[in-house]
């Protein structure tokens, strides 16, 4: 969550009875997020019932940009990630009826599944689209890879005369 960009909230869910939105805010040092977390039931049948209204409160927040946590739908469905994200994908896209960035927490999950689900989304829905360039994670791979890769100045480098 760290790595997503100011004014993304986290949306995830949490196991309910029934559907229902929770606006929670809180404030790090140096930031300040807020989240929107869904009750929803485990029964992934009723995902067609309330998905298009997490779609829906997304819009009515105006949000250009959210982070979608794969770990809670797993945990709230009872399903392996993928087939969770899945599953919820195929609920929620059609009801998204403008553009927006949505930013995935991969990070105890594993980009393996959770990338499968984005092609799933891919396949199904010609306007879900995987974007490269807004890979987080790969971006500060390839930065942290680069830094590691410039040559280093020693005393050597900066006082070449002492040296030789």
């Amino acid at each position: 969550m760290a790595q997503a960009p100011d004014g993304a909230p986290r949306v995830f869910l949490a196991p309910g009875l029934e559907p229902s939105s929770t606006l929670l805010a809180g404030h790090a040092p140096g930031q300040s997020r807020f989240e929107l977390m869904w009750e929803a039931p485990a029964d992934p049948g009723r995902l067609p019932e309330w998905a298009p209204r997490v779609a829906a409160s997304l819009a009515d927040l105006g949000l250009a940009s959210f982070c979608l946590d794969p770990a809670s739908m797993s945990r709230t469905l009872g399903s392996p990630v993928e087939e969770a994200l899945k599953a919820f994908g195929l609920a929620f896209w059609p009801a998204v009826d403008r553009e927006c960035q949505t930013f995935l927490l991969v990070g105890e999950t594993g980009r393996c599944p959770v990338y499968q689900a984005v092609r799933a989304w891919e396949t199904a829905f010609p306007q879900v689209r995987f974007d490269p360039a807004l890979d987080l994670e790969l971006r500060e791979r390839e930065a942290a890879a680069a830094a590691a890769a410039a040559p280093r100045r020693g005393l050597k480098g900066l006082f070449p005369r002492l040296f030789k």
